[in-house]
């Protein structure tokens, strides 16, 4: 299941809102949770840090996650589970290959759509 844990507009959900969704979720047999942070109307997009004591199934974690660095940081810190890069891919769709061999300074970076 795909969910904006925090929509980041006015009566949007909200984090708190999400934990409640996907804990009622999880019992009735979502098998994992990929998670992202606003929607289209938000000034802001990225990454959130859902941390895997919510729910007791594996987390996606998406959003804004250029580096192969931050995806490391991600996962070795048990915020996540798995890390899903799409528009990544397309700026660079050798990103895996290259962060695998450790050429991460050869990787041509999303620019989220000029957002930076």
């Amino acid at each position: 299941m795909h969910i904006s844990a925090d929509e980041i507009v006015p009566n949007g959900l909200t984090q708190k809102d999400s934990e409640k969704i996907v804990r009622g979720l999880a019992e009735l047999g979502i098998i994992a949770i990929h998670i992202s942070v606003g929607i289209f109307a938000a000034l802001n997009h990225g990454y959130m840090i859902w941390v895997n004591s919510h729910v007791k199934v594996p987390v996606i974690e998406v959003g804004k996650i250029r580096s192969p660095e931050l995806a490391d940081k991600i996962l070795r810190a048990g915020k996540a589970d798995f890390i899903a890069i799409g528009r990544t891919l397309l700026a660079d769709p050798d990103w895996p290959k290259k962060a695998q061999k450790g050429r991460a300074k050869e990787i041509r970076s999303c620019i989220a759509c000029i957002q930076g």
